[in-house]
Order: C-alpha cells, then sequence, then structure tokens
C-alpha cells in the first residue's frame, strides 16, 4: 500500500510547481483527466467484477453444483484443527480418501469451516460426500454435500467507501491545486495518475507470479480436472533432463513418457514438475502410474501429484 499510495504522493507533493500553469497546454490536461478518470474507472469496476464473482457467484454455483454436480461418497482419513474463522466455528483441513468419476481411488485436500463442531461430523472415519462439476466449469468445481456459501457485504461497502475516496480525491486536488488554470496542474506523476498506474503495475506482476506458479506447480483447473475425470495407468519414462528453470531454488525437470490409452492408441508425452533437491535420485525410472483424461489424452498428471492438488 505504501508503494501504491503514500510514496507516489510523497514524491509528488515534495517537487510539484505550479509556475507554469499558464504554459500549459489545455488539449494534453484534457486528456490527462480523461486518462484518470479511465484507470480509475476500470480498478474500480475490475474489484467490483472480482468481489461479486467470488460472492454472489460463488455461491449460485454451489447451489448449482448441490442440485446437478455428482455425487462423490469420501471417507476422512486425516483431519487437521486450522485458525477458527468465527468464533462459533472450527476451521479444519481434511484429507479425503475417495473414488473418482472413473471409478480409480484418489486423495483430496479440502479446507471446511465447520459451524456445528459440536457434532462431531468431521473425525478420521468418518464419511462425507462431495458433489463435482463434472465439465469443471462452475467454479469453486468441488463442494461438500450440505455447504452453503455466505456473502460478506463488508468488503462490497469497503469497495463503494474506496470509490467514494478516490472521488473526494478529485475534489481536493482540484480545489486545492487548479490556481485558477483547471486541470491543468494534472500530470503524469500526479497521484490521481501515479497511484491508478501502480496498481495496474503490482496487479500484472502478481497476476504474472500466480500464473507462472499455477503452470509449473500443476495446481490449476485442469489438474483437479485429471484428478475427479482421469484414468490411471502406467507409463514409461523414454527420457529425463532439466529445463533449466528452478522455483525456491528447487529444479524444473521434464519427462517424455510413452502410454497407451483406452482405445489402444499410443501416446507420447512431456510432463514437466519441480522436483526437490533431495529427491533427484529418485527421478530416473523406467515406469510411472499416471492418470490422463479419457476425452483428452493429451492432458496428464503423475499419480503421485495428483493427490496434492
Amino acid at each position: 500500500m505504501y508503494f501504491i499510495f503514500v510514496h507516489p504522493a510523497i514524491i509528488y507533493y515534495h517537487t510539484v510547481s505550479y509556475s507554469f500553469l499558464a504554459q500549459r497546454d489545455g488539449g494534453t490536461a484534457l486528456f490527462y483527466v480523461v486518462l484518470s478518470v479511465l484507470l480509475w474507472a476500470v480498478i474500480w469496476c475490475a474489484g467490483l467484477y472480482l468481489i461479486y464473482k467470488h460472492s454472489f457467484v460463488a455461491r449460485r454455483n454451489m447451489r448449482y453444483l448441490m442440485q446437478h454436480g455428482k455425487r462423490i461418497e469420501a471417507e476422512i482419513i486425516e483431519v487437521h484443527k486450522l485458525k477458527p474463522a468465527y468464533r462459533s466455528t472450527e476451521y479444519k483441513a481434511l484429507v479425503l480418501e475417495a473414488r473418482n468419476l472413473q471409478g480409480e481411488q484418489i486423495w483430496h485436500k479440502m479446507q471446511i469451516n465447520d459451524s456445528m463442531p459440536q457434532r462431531r461430523r468431521f473425525e478420521t472415519g468418518k464419511r462425507v460426500y462431495l458433489r463435482v462439476d463434472p465439465r469443471f466449469e462452475k467454479y469453486p468445481y468441488i463442494v461438500q454435500e450440505g455447504a452453503y456459501g455466505k456473502i460478506n457485504y463488508l468488503l462490497f461497502l469497503l469497495w463503494i467507501v474506496f470509490g467514494f475516496g478516490v472521488f473526494a480525491y478529485y475534489l481536493y486536488a482540484y480545489t486545492t491545486e487548479n490556481n485558477g488554470y483547471g486541470w491543468r496542474f494534472l500530470t503524469p506523476g500526479h497521484p490521481l495518475i501515479s497511484c491508478a498506474g501502480m496498481i495496474f503495475l503490482f496487479a500484472g506482476i502478481i497476476y504474472l507470479i500466480r500464473r507462472f506458479i499455477s503452470r509449473n506447480s500443476g495446481k490449476n483447473r485442469e489438474s483437479l480436472m485429471v484428478k475427479f475425470n482421469g484414468v490411471k495407468t502406467m507409463a514409461r519414462v523414454v527420457k529425463v533432463s532439466g529445463t533449466g528453470t528452478y522455483i525456491n531454488n528447487q529444479p524444473q525437470v521434464e519427462f517424455n513418457i510413452t502410454f497407451t490409452d483406452r482405445s489402444g492408441t499410443i501416446r507420447n508425452l512431456t510432463i514437466k514438475k519441480i522436483v526437490p533437491l533431495v529427491q533427484m535420485n529418485t527421478v530416473n525410472v523406467a515406469e510411472k502410474e499416471i492418470f490422463y483424461l479419457p476425452g483428452n489424452p493429451s492432458v496428464a498428471f503423475f499419480a503421485e501429484d495428483i493427490h496434492d492438488f
């Protein structure tokens, strides 16, 4: 927050000069006003959309999954208590053992809010039911049967207050800086532009980092689809080589594999994964178990990794 809002403001107000406002072009000033308004409008609308997507849309999708999602029975094999989300609930991490939609055995990690811990519903050995979107189009794709979503209206209120705050700063800046020359004081270094630009910059960096980590760790929508819709088989490892990419000082390894799918077709694929340095002596094996999509055998993951997704 400091580098987005505070630092640009400090730099601007310690270096600004209003001596040449009369010489500045009115057309350029109008361009900066339009640019500034567009930047903040995009930021505010994008933020509102994300809040809406992860609240109202997610709750609507959960209701859809309760009615139309495929039902899967699962046994709880591990329970870990996490920090409580609310006073009356317990936040738990479950490890579940189940059969996927193709009948293959899988393990799935899931975090839940237990609103009635006194009923002891989530203990090792007990069974729960999941609802799964077989097409993986309705986020969050997998929900516990009987779960319901709550809308955090405070986020909407805070975002509306943020919008009013930006509008108030427009009024403040114009009142204190126009000196009778309208918006000619507005420059690329003004916080009305530079702060918006910093938001775009940091949002872009965070997006690229998350996309890079998701692509290289395998934890994404595609891997969940393979876990719950995939078929297990053995694949022959043809070649193992390093890619030159490291994440947290752990190397990424490329596996060239070949296997025969359900139709009898021989498939040749490349799977990349991050391998801890202490496990590098285990990568050179003749065969490895994989999961692949029957409808799209080019999408596959190692069975040893699929349970962590």
